[in-house]
């Protein structure tokens, strides 16, 4: 097995997307993922990280967006029941994510709601908050547990 192969076969992506569909509601796409198989390390490698930016190419292509889905944005619904995020947590693959992959896409973020998420997961989203391109950072980022973080 090559790296590249090896690298696609533990990517976070197959196990984290769970649905990405078209909501004609509102005209934007809504992306469902499940966190517990998303690995934050895979990503700090080289390869890992082209792996997962290929990934979100492909994501794009399959949705064949119209110029309103990509003004509307996408709406993120994430379960992260299972999520270790002291096993996964790298804070500069996470400054990556936010300020290099989201500039790569054309989709604006409408909003992102993380279900079943702990403390250490929501003072960790409010971090984050400071890596993100200003037009993000003012969007709707709710994460629910037993507080909301917004």
């Amino acid at each position: 097995m090559c790296y590249a192969e090896e690298v696609r076969s533990n990517d976070a992506r197959e196990a984290l997307v769970l649905s990405f569909s078209y909501n004609p509601a509102t005209g934007g796409y809504i992306l469902a993922e499940d966190a517990s198989g998303y690995d934050l390390q895979v990503l700090s490698t080289e390869q890992g990280w082209k792996t997962h930016v290929a990934g979100g190419y492909y994501v794009l292509q399959a949705t064949c967006p119209d110029f309103l889905s990509i003004r509307t944005g996408i709406s993120v619904v994430v379960e992260c029941s299972g999520f270790d995020i002291m096993a996964n947590f790298d804070s500069n693959t996470i400054k990556r994510m936010c300020t290099d992959y989201i500039s790569l896409y054309p989709f604006a973020l409408h909003e992102m709601t993380c279900f079943h998420t702990g403390l250490f997961f929501n003072t960790m989203m409010s971090c984050m908050k400071i890596f993100l391109p200003r037009s993000l950072g003012s969007k709707s980022m709710l994460v629910m547990s037993s507080q909301l973080v917004d």
